[in-house]
């Protein structure tokens, strides 16, 4: 996404609230909110100084429990 031309900021909101639109579970998943599903990723890297910086997973929540992802 971010090699076509979207910026960092914009590519994250593809890969989390525009994607839970694209396949209409915008009610559930895409952002943190009461009443949605407690499922996401904390990273050890802010992937907004680099995209890359995605795949530095420290824990996963799925749920609502923390899993250590290593």
């Amino acid at each position: 996404m971010q090699a076509g031309g979207l910026d960092l900021h914009d590519a994250l909101r593809v890969a989390t609230i525009i994607g839970a639109e694209a396949i209409g579970l915008e009610d559930d998943l895409g952002s943190i909110e009461n009443g949605k599903l407690a499922d996401l990723v904390i990273l050890n890297k802010d992937p907004l100084e680099n995209i890359r910086n995605t795949n530095e997973i420290e824990m996963v929540m799925i749920d609502g429990k923390l899993y250590n992802a290593k």
